[in-house]
């Protein structure tokens, strides 16, 4: 191997090492056991607040874990509302123009 293989051998493996180091600073909340969740929602605002909730898909048996924060659902069910309402009515949101409870 000459040295510049050698070079770029390592600056990829670094280039690994550090991705995965990056990537496990990010709490995987789907994979946390309920004990675990209950700890974290302990010590965070809420907002910040974690909820995860299983779910079949029709036509399958397995079980898919999401998990969000309590501001991305009310983000969420916002937008959802917005959409409603545009398709119903052609106008604004069903909640009209008060804002959400994390604004």
């Amino acid at each position: 191997m000459t040295i510049i293989h050698r070079i770029l051998t390592f600056l990829l493996l670094v280039t690994v090492l550090a991705a995965c180091v990056v990537q496990s600073d990010i709490p995987q909340f789907d994979r946390m056991s309920d004990t675990e969740l209950a700890m974290y929602n302990s010590t965070a605002d809420v907002p910040d607040m974690v909820l995860c909730v299983e779910e079949v898909r029709i036509g399958s048996h397995i079980r898919k874990k999401y998990c969000a924060t309590l501001e991305e659902y009310a983000n969420a069910l916002e937008n959802q509302s917005n959409q409603l309402g545009v398709m119903n009515h052609g106008g604004s949101s069903v909640f009209g123009t008060r804002r959400g409870v994390f604004d």
